[in-house]
Formats: C-alpha cells, sequence, structure tokens
C-alpha cells in the first residue's frame, strides 16, 4: 500500500526540490563559467583567434584557428577569467580574403593551430589586428558580421 501524502506534505518536497535545484545552479556558476559565444553572422565559413591574458605566465597569450561555419557559433569555455579578450577573424576566398579586427596587434601562426605566450611583445613574422572585448560573468557574446 502506497503511503498517502497531505497536501503540506507535497508542498514541502517541492519547495525542497526547487531550492535544491536552484542551488546546484548557483553552485555551477559560481565555479567560474564564463564564456564566449561567437557567432559568424557571414555565408562565408570564418577562422578565427583570440588572445586573453594567461596569469600562470604573466603574458598575453593567442590561441587559434577555430573554425565557425556560416551562420553558426562557437562557444569558448573562459572558467574564471573576467577581463579584456582580443578577437581576430579571417575568410580565405578564391578572389580576396577579409579580416575582422582592428586596433590591437598580436603575433599569430597564419596557417597551423597555436597557442603563443607574449604574442603581444615577441618579434614574430606574422602579426594579425584584433579587436577588443570584454569577458565578465556567464555567458558572453561576440558576431562577426559582413563587411561590405
Amino acid at each position: 500500500m502506497c503511503p498517502i501524502k497531505t497536501l503540506g506534505s507535497m508542498r514541502i518536497e517541492v519547495n525542497i526540490c526547487i531550492a535544491f535545484l536552484c542551488l546546484l545552479l548557483f553552485s555551477s556558476n559560481l565555479n567560474g563559467q564564463n564564456s564566449l559565444e561567437v557567432y559568424n553572422n557571414t555565408g562565408d565559413e570564418i577562422f578565427m583567434s583570440y588572445v586573453a591574458y594567461d596569469n600562470q605566465y604573466k603574458s598575453w597569450t593567442s590561441h587559434g584557428w577555430y573554425k565557425v561555419g556560416s551562420y553558426k557559433s562557437e562557444v569558448f569555455d573562459f572558467g574564471s577569467y573576467n577581463g579584456k579578450v582580443y578577437i581576430h577573424g579571417q575568410y580565405t576566398g578564391w578572389i580576396s580574403n577579409t579580416y575582422w579586427g582592428k586596433g590591437f596587434s598580436f603575433c599569430v601562426d597564419p596557417s597551423s593551430a597555436f597557442e603563443i605566450r607574449f604574442s603581444d611583445k615577441i618579434n614574430c613574422s606574422d602579426k594579425r589586428s584584433f579587436t577588443e572585448t570584454n569577458i565578465s560573468y556567464g555567458r558572453n557574446n561576440y558576431t562577426f558580421n559582413p563587411i561590405n
């Protein structure tokens, strides 16, 4: 025979469940789930790179290349990092190339995946222009729009 619950005891159980779920959601955000969702608002595939400050090495470190499909997005996890991030994107076509980013120059590897520490200071053969944005608590967004 099943125990009969009163309406009052069911409310308590529901409230406990809701409180537990809220605690789980809140604690997962306390663990530093800062992210950047990069959206490609163009008809072409874009390869992007970003630069963030690396506290372990006390340096600006560039990372790339990441493919973002046409009218698609990619999410990058930054853990507990809060602060400036620099974004560069490029499309390489048969006839011409398109580049996104301006204002800040950092080293990249033009043809392979890379992670370059001190990318703002070292001498390198290939630097690209990056645009500054900020990472703060939660999900942050950045969009590559068509360039006319």
